[in-house]
């Protein structure tokens, strides 16, 4: 996966990132920044936008949940 612009889910802060991780089942993501720290948190952390690029393409990253969760 290519880094990209995350977004938090007021919209105060973005910051760049790769996603290393997705669990759709739990919510919790991973995310490579550029000065190669791991970063963990809750989708729910993220704005919509954010949360359904993650619900398309999150298990192209190598995460593990299936895609039966919709909301």
């Amino acid at each position: 996966a290519a880094g990209r612009t995350w977004t938090s889910s007021d919209g105060s802060k973005t910051f760049e990132g790769e996603l290393q991780s997705y669990d759709s089942a739990t919510g919790k993501v991973t995310v490579t920044l550029a000065n190669r720290k791991r970063l963990s948190f809750a989708h729910d952390k993220l704005s919509a936008e954010d949360i359904a690029w993650l619900k398309k393409n999150g298990n192209r990253a190598g995460g593990g949940g299936g895609s039966s969760t919709k909301v």
